[in-house]
């Protein structure tokens, strides 16, 4: 069972700064292997499973160290996110092709956490 809460904040300049990197950061990552599971799609190469996204995730922050600021959890989350999206749609094969990417000016911005060890 998943709980949803929904919060109000009130971020100081800094709170602020380290909320846009992280939505921009996983804006970033979820484009970027939806554009890779395109680009296998297209060139009749096998879809990237999530785990091969979460092994090259590692590649990619070492390309953009910009990446490493932000919580993994929250670039692993987008990545399931891209897995999950697919499914939902279409069963177990993803449909590339129909999944949309992330804007930056989208009026609804959310974020998934994962709870571990009470943290």
């Amino acid at each position: 069972m998943e709980k949803t809460y929904v919060y109000r904040m009130y971020p100081n300049e800094a709170q602020r700064a380290k909320i846009q990197q992280t939505f921009g950061a996983v804006r970033f990552v979820f484009n970027h292997y939806m554009n890779l599971c395109k680009e296998c799609y297209l060139q009749n190469r096998p879809v990237l499973t999530y785990f091969d996204m979460v092994n090259d995730l590692s590649r990619l922050k070492k390309e953009h160290s910009w990446l490493k600021a932000v919580d993994s959890r929250a670039l692993q989350n987008s990545l399931k996110l891209l897995r999950d999206t697919g499914k939902k749609y279409y069963g177990k094969t993803m449909d590339v092709l129909t999944v949309h990417y992330k804007r930056k000016n989208s009026p609804v911005t959310r974020y998934k956490s994962t709870c571990n060890n009470n943290s």
